[in-house]
């Protein structure tokens, strides 16, 4: 009996002894984080914005042009791009440079634009740089703005047509270098849904949006890591997650946050074999881990913005957060739940991508019926990915106003179910040759 009562003492010591060694490290990664995107951020404004301003004047035919949500393909939402918002990304990014070293701090930290009353993000964009901007100030320091770190530099050297031409190579090369890697660790069984969900994004609105730019390469190259480094056979995992959730709130404007965690933890449970008990563990560990890095590394821009200016970024940042959970939304009187679910469910099966379903499902009976494969589920995969499946439906009821605001983006987050589903269809479908060689 004190054998059993000294290993039960031992072993909750060694459960709180981890638990604050990960806190400590939790902690150090948040401040670390902090820190460098601060510093990151005070260089990117200490730049001349001269050069930036010309090449920002080159760009106004094209939103000219293309207006608010310009599509090449009209009736497909995702295919849409969010010129509104590039147009406040532009704005922030073209303000012009403080004098002296405590107003470009100040800059840093508090993100100021230009705007005018009753104009829209594209018409005092165009205002304020024919006119040496000359409009209201009006700062947006409750995001980190982490995009400016690239396209502060880009500008002074490209147009926005020049970057978007940049950003579709890099963009292709990110691409087929994850889709060989997919290849070589899981086969045509875990590349295929994994393609299936990047054409479900649309890489096409990805690269000539900056706006959806962020989650993109944050999703993808932190993929790529986690195929490389093998962070899938790795007990530090959970510090991977954390830190996905870190440089999310950093780069993003509030996109489709929710594809840089799903979309890594559906890799990770595709390149495991462990009992259910082990894989739900793993991605509540994972999940948790992510909002910890997500919050911490946000609240920490809103701490650090009240503190050293005069802006109460903490009470803006309440306010929205509050209004974006359950806010009113423009158009509608009221909305529920499933309204919110049908608006996104709508914009994400679009006739293409039903299209593509239907004839994978018609596939995959045929293959039955045809009696060259049998079916074989691997429950234990098969339900922690369905548990991975739901997290959109979770997200949508936590942000409703933003989800149903913004529904031609935050349906993207949606992929994290499409590729479960295609990726079930294919790893369950067995040749039957291959079960007699067996």
């Amino acid at each position: 009996m004190k054998i059993m009562q000294n290993f039960k003492f031992h072993k909750f010591r060694d459960n709180s002894y981890s638990i604050l060694i990960a806190s400590k490290n939790i902690i150090l990664s948040l401040l670390i984080a902090i820190i460098i995107g601060t510093l990151l951020m005070i260089c990117v404004y200490s730049i001349n914005t001269d050069r930036m301003i010309k090449q920002v004047q080159m760009s106004f035919p094209i939103y000219k042009q293309e207006n608010f949500h310009y599509s090449y393909a009209p009736t497909v939402v995702s295919s849409s791009l969010d010129n509104y918002t590039d147009a406040i990304i532009i704005n922030v990014a073209a303000f012009k440079r403080g004098n002296n070293v405590k107003q470009i701090i100040n800059n840093a930290l508090t993100n100021p634009r230009y705007i005018y009353p009753n104009m829209g993000p594209i018409d005092y964009l165009i205002k304020a740089y024919s006119t040496d901007g000359n409009g209201e100030r009006r700062n947006y320091g409750r995001y980190w703005h982490g995009y400016l770190i690239y396209i502060k530099p880009l500008l002074c050297f490209y147009s926005v047509s020049d970057i978007r031409f940049l950003n579709m190579c890099i963009q292709f090369i990110l691409i087929m270098l994850l889709l060989l890697e997919l290849y070589k660790k899981g086969g045509a069984k875990l590349s295929i849904p994994c393609l299936a969900g990047i054409v479900a994004l649309n890489p096409i609105s990805s690269a000539l949006c900056f706006q959806y730019s962020s989650m993109y390469y944050i999703t993808f190259i932190s993929a790529l890591i986690l195929l490389k480094k093998e962070i899938y056979n790795s007990s530090s995992y959970p510090y991977f997650f954390l830190w996905i959730g870190i440089v999310t709130p950093f780069f993003d404007f509030l996109s489709y946050p929710l594809i840089g965690l799903g979309f890594n933890l559906l890799l990770f449970q595709m390149l495991t074999e462990n009992s259910l008990t082990v894989r739900i563990k793993q991605i509540i560990t994972a999940s948790l881990y992510w909002i910890i890095g997500y919050i911490g590394m946000w609240s920490g821009k809103c701490v650090l913005a009240t503190l050293l200016t005069d802006d109460n970024v903490i009470q803006q940042a309440v306010i929205r957060v509050g209004f974006r959970m359950n806010g009113d939304a423009p158009g509608l009187d009221s909305y529920t739940y499933f309204d919110v679910l049908y608006k996104n469910l709508h914009d994400f099966m679009n006739p293409v991508i039903s299209a593509f379903l239907i004839i994978a499902v018609i596939l995959y009976i045929f293959s039955v019926l045809s009696r060259k494969y049998y079916i074989k589920f691997n429950f234990n995969k098969d339900l922690s990915l369905v548990f991975v499946a739901l997290f959109p439906f979770l997200w949508y009821l936590i942000e409703q106003n933003h989800s149903i605001v913004h529904h031609w983006m935050a349906h993207k987050n949606l992929i994290v179910t499409f590729i479960v589903i295609i990726y079930i269809l294919c790893s369950s479908c067995h040749k039957i040759s291959e079960k007699k060689d067996n």
